[in-house]
């Protein structure tokens, strides 16, 4: 059999794949896949901040009353005992736990062995303090209530827990979408929205413990100035609080100073 070649003419360039129109298709689903990604990701992240909220404290307590010590605190344990003002910082938990506003959990404080001050709360009602904090507060009362106070506004506004969901759905979210390996703009991208929605925590968090700390003591002594202290020996430039957790102490100071002088005229 003899094959004879064909000009197909005009009609081949019709059906021939435009190059142009392949990049525009391609490009057009990889844009509705990044869209809906987004949006699955802010969904998931709106999901369960409203979930969190409806955990009675009750249930929060029975969840994790029967977890070690040891699984939930990420640094080790320290007796407290050895710090003579240890019975100071009980029994000022114990005046602003009385709070109307505060969430009614069986509060307790522990002490962890750590270099950089710090305090923390850990689901279930544990507050746990560095002993460097504890050493840098030293008698302060006013000091000792505003972070404990401090700490008391992230279980009223259950941010310990939305931080534990958050970090537990888009774990599985993401290693289900992308496999194990997210890639370095991934995790860059995650830890600064998880970082920015923590600087507002905290400063929620801030306001909430003043408003404890001036209705059971009367007022917030020289918090500000040990905001400052801890700044210094932190010796961060401004720019360097983008990447941070807290907010830079002079903002939080001013957030603060403009709260109570609102508190108090009410």
């Amino acid at each position: 059999m003899k094959f004879t070649f064909r000009d197909m003419g005009q009609a081949a360039e019709v059906n021939a794949p435009d190059p142009r129109s392949q990049t525009r298709d391609a490009f057009m689903l990889l844009s509705c896949l990044l869209l809906a990604g987004v949006a699955v990701f802010y969904g998931v992240l709106f999901a369960v901040d409203r979930l969190v909220a409806w955990i009675p404290s009750e249930a929060e307590a029975r969840m994790f009353s029967e977890v070690p010590l040891e699984h939930l605190l990420p640094l080790p344990p320290e007796d407290p005992s050895s710090q003579e003002v240890w019975a100071l910082w009980e029994d000022t938990l114990e005046r602003l736990r009385s709070h109307p506003v505060v969430l009614p959990l069986a509060y307790r404080l522990v002490m962890v062995k750590a270099d950089q001050p710090n305090a923390f709360a850990v689901p279930g009602g544990m507050i746990a303090v560095t002993s460097a904090l504890v050493d840098a507060v030293g008698s302060d009362q006013a000091a000792v209530a505003m972070i404990l106070g401090h700490e008391l506004g992230h279980f009223a506004h259950r941010d310990h827990l939305r931080g534990l969901g958050r970090a537990v759905v888009l774990g599985l979210l993401l290693t289900t979408v992308v496999g194990s390996d997210l890639g370095v703009l991934g995790r860059l991208a995650l830890n600064l929205e998880g970082l920015r929605y923590s600087r507002r925590q905290e400063q929620q968090a801030d306001l909430f413990g003043a408003r404890v700390v001036l209705d059971t003591f009367g007022n917030t002594g020289s918090f500000d100035r040990f905001l400052r202290q801890l700044a210094e020996e932190e010796s961060l430039p401004p720019w360097a609080y983008m990447f941070s957790t807290h907010p830079h102490p002079e903002e939080r100071i001013r957030a603060l100073e403009t709260f109570m002088r609102e508190y108090r005229s009410e």
